[in-house]
């Protein structure tokens, strides 16, 4: 069979490309019976197609360079997770991998030329391009987050524990190559916006903290959760141009983890928690809360998590 790629060619399978994939595995009856593909569902989309498609992408990844091949894998890779099998863990590490090679390629390219732009480009043009591959990084780093989080899921439904029984350090591990491209998409953000390259291009009339409109997070901690979040939260105060009021919702101990995560955070780095505020709600003992978790069909509400 060829390789299930776009630029790689589809033959041996059942479809030409990844929007037919896509438009067959997801709604059998378009394509399969009389007068259709002569073939079943299983024997084009199952997990035999599955695996090859899996493989090949893998294989590819290991040699792509150009932002061309990293796109087609990466859409190749975001079309089985939402048309096919979107519980694939395999899947979902590639693409991790994917957008995060892609996303340096991109930084790459800016920042090796960031000088000469800033110079022959006009001021817009340059910022433009500077917040795509800002964008490209983000999404990226999201993407690696959602990867951990699937495969601690998996790792916790495959031990019959739910995810919040389950030590997140059994998933390091599976986690641990994904991790590496997490730190270095980090610190590609982190020279965009704090280093050399940030001096070029910047934004006339940036909003100050002191005088932009406050922006309203709600985030939500049931149990001593706080240290899964606190990467992403940290992300947005280093990064943010607004004021933040923010809204926990969760239990008595999430509620105390977030705090306890917050005073270490202060004395720390104080200046990251200027114009932020708290909210603290307990969802469990407000009144709205419990006459709303009242409602829920009872497999829905057997744990706090679950009602969360």
């Amino acid at each position: 069979p060829g390789l299930p790629g776009v630029a790689w060619g589809w033959q041996g399978t059942c479809f030409v490309d990844s929007v037919h994939m896509a438009h067959c595995c997801d709604q059998p009856k378009r394509c399969f019976g009389p007068e259709k593909i002569d073939r079943s569902w299983e024997e084009c989309c199952g997990v035999e197609f599955q695996q090859l498609l899996i493989k090949s992408a893998a294989k590819e990844l290991r040699n792509a360079e150009d932002l061309n091949t990293l796109g087609e894998i990466y859409l190749l890779l975001e079309t089985f997770l939402n048309f096919l099998n979107y519980d694939n863990v395999d899947a979902w590490e590639l693409i991790a991998h994917t957008a995060g090679k892609r996303a340096l390629a991109e930084y790459n390219a800016f920042t090796s030329f960031a000088e000469d732009m800033a110079s022959h480009f006009d001021s817009e043009s340059f910022r433009q391009q500077k917040f795509h591959v800002m964008k490209e990084i983000n999404h990226a780093a999201h993407l690696i987050e959602n990867f951990f989080q699937v495969a601690w899921y998996d790792h916790s439904r495959q031990i019959g524990k739910s995810p919040v029984e389950t030590d997140i350090n059994e998933v390091r591990p599976r986690f641990e190559n994904a991790l590496k491209v997490y730190q270095v998409v980090q610190n590609a953000a982190d020279t965009l916006l704090y280093d050399a390259v940030a001096r070029y291009g910047m934004i006339p009339g940036t909003p100050r903290l002191s005088t932009a409109p406050e922006v309203v997070l709600v985030l939500t901690v049931v149990g001593p959760w706080a240290s899964v979040g606190i990467v992403t939260f940290w992300s947005i105060l280093r990064t943010r141009s607004t004021p933040l009021r923010v809204f926990i919702f969760g239990d008595q101990a999430g509620i105390r983890d977030w705090r306890a995560m917050m005073r270490t955070v202060k004395s720390a780095t104080p200046h990251v928690m200027h114009r932020l505020r708290f909210d603290y709600i307990d969802i469990f003992q407000h009144p709205r809360m419990i006459a709303y978790f009242s409602r829920l069909p009872s497999e829905c509400a057997a744990s706090n998590m679950s009602k969360a």
